[in-house]
């Protein structure tokens, strides 16, 4: 059984309008291990201490969330598909794929859409670059600082059903 994908109503929105195509999870050791990269599709490798030096243990790590081409339902019930699945550093990202997490366009200043505004409902706070906005979405969401630990993460890509 995989493991749902769940947002906040807001960036749910931005699925619905296909503005948010990517998401990003932190990846988790299975067996007490550190991740220490990436082994393929849906595939991050946890290397396992060992009691003799010169020997490391590694493991492979499946995605929790499905493979390519898995189905996962939206809190509405629409149905998306996973199209890709990477795993990388939390600081790789790039600007065009901040913009797929959903940092898109906002405001009358070329800025970009990041974490809800604290004090104004339904307003955002806005940035001059995707990835600085990405950063106060990420925070929100995994806690003060969480982007400088800078952890390995699945970067999934998906996509609305067209039969939804």
């Amino acid at each position: 059984m995989n493991k749902p994908l769940m947002f906040p109503p807001e960036l749910e929105q931005l699925i619905h309008e296909g503005k948010k195509t990517q998401t990003r999870r932190i990846v988790k050791p299975e067996s007490g291990g550190v991740i220490v990269g990436w082994g393929g599709e849906h595939i991050a490798m946890e290397e396992i201490s060992s009691n003799d030096p010169d020997t490391m243990h590694v493991r492979t790590v499946l995605c929790p969330y499905g493979k390519v081409g898995h189905l996962f339902i939206l809190s509405d019930m629409k149905v998306a598909k996973i199209t890709a699945i990477q795993v990388e550093r939390l600081q790789d990202i790039t600007h065009e794929e901040a913009i797929k997490e959903g940092c898109i366009e906002y405001g009358p200043f070329d800025e970009y859409r990041g974490a809800p505004h604290p004090n104004v409902s339904g307003k955002f706070r806005a940035y001059k670059k995707p990835i600085d906005a990405f950063k106060s979405i990420w925070e929100l969401l995994e806690g003060r600082d969480s982007w400088h630990e800078n952890p390995w993460v699945w970067v999934i890509s998906f996509e609305l059903n067209n039969s939804n």
